[in-house]
């Protein structure tokens, strides 16, 4: 439970995707990390899949991670497996 003018992860996370959708402006001189987290989004946003990788490395880095994630369930040292 938050006290009043404290913000939780969760209203947190609902300010950024209001300000990144448009529903809720950035105002200028507010949060600085908000702004700048925007900022980034929108820049992202905007490349698109010009940072995509090719298809042969992205199906090289899933080769990968299943190897990785194989060896993890081989290892009894982890314990029991996790829920998801």
């Amino acid at each position: 439970m938050s006290s009043e003018g404290t913000s939780t992860p969760d209203d947190g996370a609902e300010r950024f995707a209001a300000s990144l959708d448009g529903s809720a402006d950035v105002a200028p001189g507010g949060d600085p990390d908000l702004e700048r987290e925007v900022e980034l989004a929108r820049r992202l946003g905007a490349l698109g899949g010009a940072l995509d990788p090719d298809p042969q490395a992205r199906e090289q880095v899933r080769q990968r991670l299943l190897a990785a994630l194989a060896r993890e369930d081989d290892d009894p040292a982890d314990g029991p497996p996790r829920a998801s």
